[in-house]
C-alpha cells in the first residue's frame, strides 16, 4: 500500500524493508510533535504496511462469539421478515 494509504487506514505503518526494530509509525504521534520526515524513495513506495494487532482468545470465547453472531443473525432476519410483512 502507498504512504497516503497507511496514514488514512489510521494504524500505525511502516514500510516492509525497514529494518525489523524500527518501530512503526503513527501519524498522530507524528503529525503532533515532529515533522515526518522521509525519504524520496519512502514517499513514493508502495510496500507500506499496518501494525497488525495480534489478539488471543479460548476456544470457549470463540464459541461463545460465533453462537451469539447466529443469535444475533437470526434475530435480525426475524425482524427483517416482520417488517416486509413475512
Amino acid at each position: 500500500m502507498t504512504l497516503i494509504e497507511a496514514i488514512k487506514s489510521g494504524k500505525r505503518f511502516r514500510r516492509k524493508v525497514w529494518d525489523k526494530d524500527k518501530q512503526h509509525l503513527s501519524w498522530n504521534e507524528v503529525y503532533g510533535t515532529q515533522s515526518l520526515e522521509i525519504a524520496y524513495g519512502d514517499a513514493v513506495a508502495d510496500d507500506w504496511e499496518i501494525e497488525e494487532a495480534t489478539v488471543t482468545i479460548t476456544g470457549a470465547q470463540f464459541d461463545a462469539a460465533w453462537k451469539q453472531a447466529h443469535e444475533d443473525l437470526d434475530r435480525d432476519f426475524y425482524y427483517l421478515k416482520r417488517r416486509l410483512g413475512l
